[in-house]
């Protein structure tokens, strides 16, 4: 027994440990992000006007066979991420209105957000594969391990100083094992291999992004292709795929821009 106590107890802080260190990075990627300056894209193009940005959506509505959508360009109250923006049952593609550092992040914004709106309604695997890696990977991991983390104190307390004979047979199968700790790290381990894999969808989705629209940007925005060029170098700079960021109420208005493909 006391072996088996000394085990539990050596993995139970290293649960606690790893939550811990969780949190950390969390915090440490807020504080990098609020404090992360997005460069300025150097352009004649200073602004571009509503009017440009009605005809933009416009055109690439026809391209992408969006023609059935309403595309609502507006300002929201909250960030509308990635996988939001198409609501089939409206036919809707709500876009949240943002004022960028550069011409090229906008025009970049608008058009990704109905690529990927486009891509969602044809379920395209790759896009459906990236949200599994971005949102519901992290997400159950995530949870598994603190449902993990609970049973574990709950039945740490429960089985200290208690004999076999005092103990359940399930629940000393358990505590031998031990099987919420091997279930803990499992959960651990997906989300940084789910991670890993995301950045390299991520990749694709960058490539397959880009082979489809440089050609469609060179004769709809002949005026903007250089913005588009360097919006689009910053963002396959950006290797991340994700970030666990706390949103504050305030989170869309002053949020920093970091390509169309990252998920916050």
């Amino acid at each position: 027994m006391d072996s088996l106590f000394i085990i539990n107890l050596m993995l139970l802080i290293v649960n606690f440990i790893i939550m811990v260190t969780l949190l950390f990075s969390a915090l440490y990627f807020n504080r990098a992000y609020y404090n992360y300056h997005v460069p300025r894209i150097n352009s004649y193009n200073d602004v571009i006007s509503s009017k440009e940005i009605e005809k933009i959506i416009n055109q690439f509505k026809k391209i992408y066979h969006l023609n059935d959508y309403d595309v609502i360009y507006v300002n929201t109250d909250n960030y509308i991420n990635i996988f939001k923006n198409l609501n089939k049952s409206k036919k809707q593609i709500i876009i949240s209105k943002k004022i960028f550092e550069s011409v090229g992040y906008e025009i970049d914004y608008i058009i990704s957000r109905l690529w990927m709106a486009s891509k969602v309604s044809q379920k395209n695997g790759l896009i459906r594969s990236y949200k599994l890696a971005v949102v519901i990977m992290p997400f159950l991991s995530l949870l598994t391990m603190c449902i993990c983390l609970l049973a574990n104190c709950i039945l740490f307390g429960y089985m200290s100083g208690r004999t076999v004979e005092e103990t359940d047979k399930v629940l000393w199968w358990i505590w031998k094992i031990p099987i919420i700790s091997i279930i803990f790290f499992t959960a651990f381990i997906s989300m940084i291999i789910s991670y890993l894999i995301s950045i390299k969808i991520k990749e694709s989705i960058e490539y397959n992004y880009n082979n489809e629209i440089s050609g469609l940007v060179k004769i709809a925005l002949e005026e903007y292709v250089q913005d588009f060029i360097n919006a689009r170098t910053y963002a396959q700079n950006i290797k991340i795929s994700y970030l666990p960021i706390i949103k504050s109420s305030d989170f869309w208005e002053n949020s920093k821009w970091l390509g169309p493909f990252v998920y916050m």
